[in-house]
């Protein structure tokens, strides 16, 4: 994959994907045959945890129903994201474990991956979480 020569701080992962997830209020998933799987992209736009890391020219669809572990052993997540595995992990594991997005959770999820990864959760402070209808 080509990759721009550039970096990315865990805490620049970790409060990133915290204005994406509470602003998106809900998750980006697909539902097919009674199963909701998670999409890295989904529909209107939504993108999960690790998905608003990806940028436009790093997607292929071909990532989707992979977690980003395998991501990592198929040589198809950005180079710069890898050294942030285990953080990726616990996002998207924050992400696609719940039934549905909530505030309540979802910042008690962010307040521990912050603890467990030695990272700040003052980004939580002012966060508002967007209530949006989930048909």
């Amino acid at each position: 994959m080509t990759e721009k020569p550039d970096s990315i701080s865990a805490q620049e992962i970790y409060d990133t994907v915290a204005h994406h997830l509470f602003s998106q209020g809900r998750k980006s998933a697909v539902r097919s045959d009674g199963m909701t799987s998670c999409r890295y992209r989904g529909p209107h736009g939504l993108k999960c945890a690790v998905g608003c890391l990806i940028r436009d020219d790093e997607y292929d669809p071909v990532m989707e129903d992979h977690g980003v572990n395998d991501l990592c052993n198929r040589d198809r997540l950005p180079l710069r994201l890898i050294p942030h595995l285990s953080l990726l992990l616990d996002l998207q594991d924050a992400h696609d474990d719940s039934l549905e997005l909530r505030a309540t959770t979802l910042r008690r999820d962010f307040q521990d991956i912050a603890e467990a990864h030695g990272l700040s959760p003052d980004v939580l402070t002012g966060l508002k979480f967007r209530q949006v209808y989930q048909p």
